[in-house]
Formats: C-alpha cells, sequence, structure tokens
C-alpha cells in the first residue's frame, strides 16, 4: 500500500511539473498535492444526506448533502488526485484533462439514455468507457490503478461534479 501511495505521488509531481511548464490556461501556477495528503483511504466514507442540508443533485433528483459535496471536493483536491490534471474555477488549475467547470449540465447530455449521474460515475470508476473527443483516457486510468476510493468518496465525488453548472 505505501508502495503505490509513493508511486501516486510521485506521479503527481510529476503531472504537477508537465503543468506548470506548459504554459497553463491561467497566470497562477499549477497547484500540487502536499505529500501528506497522497494515501490511499483507510476507510469506506459514508455519505448521509440529512434533512436540514439536502438538495436537489441532478435532474435524478440524487439527493445531495452540503456534507457530501464538501467531501466530494475535498476527494477532489486531495488523494483523489483529480485536481493535478481537471481545472474548476475557484477550486483547481489542472490543464491535462478537460475542464470541468459546467460538467454537469454537459454530463447529462453526452450520452443518450445516461443521467448526469451516470455519466459521472462511470467516468470516475471506467475511464474509458467513453471517451470525451480529443482526449486520452489513458493518463487518467494509469492515475486511478494507483489509488483506490471507497464507494461512499465515489458517491462524493459524483455530489461535487453534480454541483458543477
Amino acid at each position: 500500500m505505501r508502495r503505490q501511495s509513493l508511486a501516486f505521488a510521485v506521479l503527481i509531481v510529476i503531472i504537477a511539473a508537465v503543468a506548470g511548464c506548459s504554459g497553463g490556461v491561467s497566470d497562477t501556477a499549477a497547484p500540487t498535492i502536499p505529500v501528506e495528503t497522497v494515501s490511499a483511504p483507510t476507510a469506506a466514507t459514508t455519505v448521509a444526506p440529512t434533512a436540514a442540508d439536502t438538495a436537489t443533485g441532478s435532474d435524478t433528483g440524487m439527493a445531495v448533502s452540503a456534507d457530501a459535496v464538501a467531501k466530494g471536493q475535498d476527494v477532489f483536491t486531495g488523494f483523489g488526485g483529480c485536481s493535478a490534471c481537471h481545472a474548476i474555477d475557484g477550486v483547481a488549475h489542472g490543464v491535462l484533462g478537460p475542464e470541468l467547470n459546467g460538467v454537469a449540465t454537459l454530463a447529462e447530455t453526452r450520452i443518450p439514455g445516461y443521467t448526469a449521474e451516470q455519466y459521472l460515475r462511470e467516468s470516475i470508476v471506467d475511464s474509458c468507457a467513453f471517451t470525451v473527443p480529443d482526449t486520452d483516457c489513458n493518463l487518467m486510468l494509469s492515475v486511478m490503478n494507483t489509488i483506490t476510493l471507497s464507494d461512499g468518496e465515489v458517491d462524493a465525488l459524483v455530489a461535487f461534479l453534480l454541483q458543477q453548472r
């Protein structure tokens, strides 16, 4: 497990270095993930919405709690490594993967018959199932092979991405 964490940390540093040298899409440097936050999750995270903070997250009517969205953003910017490649205004400056501003809206129409939630979930757990035009899923696939997200962490990440409209 420690070897996987170390390999992931090295991969993130390389990706961040490449992103920083690419000219970027903004005038700020690509963020790096501190090594101490790069580790495999130790236990599954249960995402349970409460009556006080539940809102509709997508066209599916999926209940999304503010807590789940916050946990999803933590996965995105932390050990999930998503922010090393993907950009979201005000959250991440990654330049290697597709920008994710408005991803929830786009996800509703990306694959006929899929909801935004289904598309986003599949894109996380099987990144090569559907490849966005002009992108290469192999980089994400190689990163996802070095980390393991629990079902609860995937749920939280989907909840966070469903807020990106």
